[in-house]
């Protein structure tokens, strides 16, 4: 057993086995609306096991499977037993979260047996001390002002991670203040593409290449809770899909029964955030994808990187280059983003996005990008920020900027939007990009619909897809150059279908004999 307390140098109190002491904790049961004994099912069994040997642990749940409770269990028997003051931090998303972080550890001291129960100096909302030991369980909530970084934690555990409003900058702050101690991360999905998404991704791809990694990834679905089944009646039939379903996961049928009640309660996308059955499913984004993700999923992945310029093809002298541009304030939040397409392909060549480049170094690093791919024509989205943007461009002395008929900037708004859009849906749908950066292919995915029109999650960004949508929009009407493309399997399936398309739409009537907005022949 991996002790991280003082507990085995401690003569002041007979050590209790942990599986012992556990059971000796009170907990509130849902189910029966009262205080009871701690009895843990096999899935806070599991993490039990794996609290004891992983400083680093990432976990990703289904909602109500227990798991915030067994971390705070495991968190007050180190805190039992330290003989030394040491502190133990939990983290919040909410204030009413954190409270009843704060309000479990003081049930566990409150309710302990007869002649346990520790005498404390001090027992608030948001810290418990211990009066001998001065060992503490501390309490936070995400984004407070008064936060972690004036305390000296040795062990963090960060509850609902994934809805913090600065997750990278957090987490960061967290290490810092921990150091090599232990870090215990568990929350439910709340988009692809965000900080604990890409941990967990991250973490399993590390894992299975090299077999190792540094955070240790966990992942409970739902159907490993006891309480999640329900006794259903005779006439229950399972449905096309539900059989297949059933075999795969080895469910009972009163799981699939309560499955499908919960299903028609809150909606299939819904449950599959909340309960989800895999890891793939528990970040599926909410809403119907406004992106084929099939065609998605055959476009080249290039991995992250660290510099914040990204090229996917070498210059070609003879080559004409669109630039769109998505500018922001860069203060940490919105990307500054740039895209450059090949005319002549439709080919993302080179992109380029930072939350930390203010408009006026940013507009410089454009004009050094733009004269790079052949002095490009750049178009900006002139909102805003955009308007320092091309005032910039103008004083720099570049010209090459696009407008429209009426000689004017682009301006996104509610009717302009939809179009952006589509001009890229056009170009995917007909599988023509074949390479993209991994966190490009992450917001194209996370991009759905919203009252039929392209939304992104909350807390999520959409700026590298912004960019890539207004230079097609600039290039809509030029005719693609087939002479330029590479010859692969996705360019000849891609001619196929195009020919399909265009000979279906020669015909007077359609596939089904339908003549409706044909005319008469």
């Amino acid at each position: 057993m991996k002790i991280r307390s003082g507990a085995s140098a401690n003569a002041k109190r007979d050590v209790l086995p942990l599986d012992t002491f556990i059971r000796l904790l009170t907990i509130y049961k849902k189910k029966s609306q009262r205080l009871d004994f701690f009895d843990p099912f096999e899935v806070q069994a599991d993490l039990l096991d794996k609290l004891q040997k992983y400083d680093k642990i990432i976990i990703v749940k289904a909602r109500q499977m227990g798991i915030s409770t067994m971390v705070r269990a495991w968190m007050f028997y180190q805190s039992y037993y330290d003989d030394e003051p040491k502190s133990y931090g939990c983290v919040a998303h909410t204030r009413d979260a954190s409270y009843n972080v704060s309000k479990m550890d003081r049930v566990f001291n409150d309710n302990l047996p007869r002649g346990m129960k520790r005498t404390l100096l001090k027992n608030s909302q948001g810290e418990m001390i211990f009066k001998d030991t001065q060992a503490s369980l501390k309490s936070f909530t995400a984004g407070a002002k008064t936060g972690t970084r004036s305390f000296q934690l040795d062990a963090a555990h960060l509850s609902e991670f994934a809805f913090y409003d600065n997750q990278e900058e957090f987490l960061s702050t967290i290490m810092a203040t921990v150091g090599g101690n232990q870090i215990i991360i568990e929350s439910t999905p709340n988009i692809l593409g965000d900080k604990f998404s890409d941990l967990v991704f991250d973490n399993i791809n590390e894992r299975a290449q090299y077999g190792h990694s540094e955070w240790l990834v966990l992942f409970y679905p739902w159907y490993q809770h006891p309480d999640y089944k329900q006794k259903c009646p005779p006439t229950f039939q399972l449905r096309e899909g539900e059989k297949d379903f059933m075999m795969e996961y080895d469910l009972t049928i009163e799981q699939m029964y309560w499955r499908r009640k919960q299903i028609t309660t809150l909606g299939k996308q819904k449950f599959m955030r909340e309960y989800p059955s895999s890891i793939e499913e528990a970040f599926r984004s909410s809403g119907r994808p406004y992106f084929c993700h099939t065609s998605l999923e055959r476009i080249e992945v290039t991995p992250n990187s660290v510099s914040k310029y990204k090229r996917y093809e070498n210059v070609d002298p003879r080559g004409a280059y669109i630039i769109g541009v998505d500018p922001s304030t860069g203060v940490g939040l919105d990307y500054s983003a740039i895209s450059v397409i090949d005319i002549n392909s439709r080919q993302v060549v080179a992109q380029y996005w930072c939350n930390e480049t203010e408009p006026i170094k940013f507009t410089e690093t454009l004009v050094d990008i733009a004269w790079e791919w052949n002095e490009a024509k750049v178009i900006v989205e002139s909102n805003s920020v955009g308007q320092v943007i091309l005032w910039k461009l103008k004083d720099l002395g570049y010209r090459k900027l696009w407008k429209c008929p009426k000689g004017k900037h682009f301006v996104t708004t509610k009717k302009t939007r939809p179009l952006l859009f589509e001009t890229l849906r056009d170009i995917i749908s007909d599988n023509l990009l074949f390479k993209l950066n991994k966190m490009v292919i992450t917001q194209l995915s996370n991009i759905y619909y919203d009252n039929d029109r392209p939304c992104h999650p909350v807390g999520g960004h959409d700026d590298i897809v912004v960019s890539m949508c207004l230079a097609y929009y600039a290039i809509k009407d030029i005719p693609l150059d087939l002479e330029t493309y590479v010859h692969t399997d996705i360019f000849n399936d891609w001619k196929k279908k195009k020919r399909s398309a265009m000979a279906a739409r020669a015909l007077p009537w359609n596939i089904n004999g339908s003549t409706k907005g044909r005319g008469t022949y």
